[in-house]
């Protein structure tokens, strides 16, 4: 998974970054945080939130989300908290000044369901943070898109696919309502990438194929940006038929302003 993420509080202009590393005494990894304050020239010294406890544990795939001075971080270490081992994400907060809240286990994460590729935390309008994250596939190849907030008793299943090698999730909210695109799988679909929509976060919308540029084949990275009413997703391209060339050069964004209709093109609108 992806192992640093970066956030930004416009409320006061700090900058936090979340990230592992590794231990020089003892070869361990931690998940440590650092904020650079406005105006500051360097990071303030970085905390260390959690130390792995032995060596067959990791602590990995931080996600990150700052507002209204209060950070908001989740990884994958939900096994310091259960008997036996249980992968799975664990979520903690800290109000400026404050110090990090006990590790709460994001329910719905462990086990089967342990993180695959990045987590992507963000905050609403009013400052609560939600949780996106693919699970890793079951053994049946079944491959689930998750979402999260602390409110919540579990994590929700948004929709699931067949296992994806290089899997993408992105979050962002119109106003309090959550939304998200990914980059998945499905068995009876040539779409790689897609969008769903909740009002809540507990219901979500039957997710909309993405168009493809063309023969382009959208993913696995994927971004995603809200803005009075329109919905935009960037994404990288993994490939391209040579019978059916793209119209749009490199990176393809896909706009909407009445999701679930989207069109996709490009920054450049050339190949060239």
């Amino acid at each position: 998974g992806r192992n640093v993420a970066l956030a930004y509080d416009s409320s006061d202009g700090t900058v936090a970054v979340a990230y592992q590393t590794e231990s020089a005494a003892d070869s361990h990894y931690e998940i440590r945080y650092a904020e650079l304050p406005r105006g500051a020239s360097a990071f303030l010294t970085p905390e260390k939130v959690q130390v792995q406890t032995d060596t067959e544990h990791w602590l990995y795939s931080p996600g990150l989300a700052r507002a209204n001075g209060t950070a908001h971080l989740v990884y994958q270490g939900a096994w310091l908290l259960c008997t036996g081992g249980c992968p799975g994400l664990v979520y903690r907060s800290k109000a400026a000044g404050g110090s990090w809240t006990a590790a709460q286990v994001v329910v719905g994460s462990e086990g089967g369901h342990s993180v695959h590729g990045q987590t992507v935390v963000r905050v609403d309008s009013n400052g609560v943070p939600g949780v996106a994250f693919l699970g890793e596939p079951d053994t049946d190849y079944t491959q689930y898109v998750r979402f999260w907030r602390p409110s919540m008793a579990s994590a929700v299943v948004v929709t699931k696919g067949i296992q994806t090698d290089d899997p993408g999730i992105a979050l962002a909210f119109a106003g309090t309502k959550p939304r998200l695109a990914f980059a998945l799988n499905y068995a009876s679909s040539a779409a790689t990438v897609w969008y769903s929509e909740s009002d809540t976060g507990a219901t979500w919308s039957t997710p909309t194929a993405i168009p493809q540029d063309h023969g382009g084949i959208m993913g696995p990275w994927v971004s995603l940006a809200i803005s009075q009413g329109k919905v935009a997703i960037a994404a990288t391209e993994s490939g391209a038929s040579g019978s059916d060339p793209d119209a749009c050069g490199q990176p393809k964004i896909s706009q909407s302003s009445a999701p679930p209709a989207f069109t996709t093109c490009g920054p450049a609108t050339s190949v060239s």
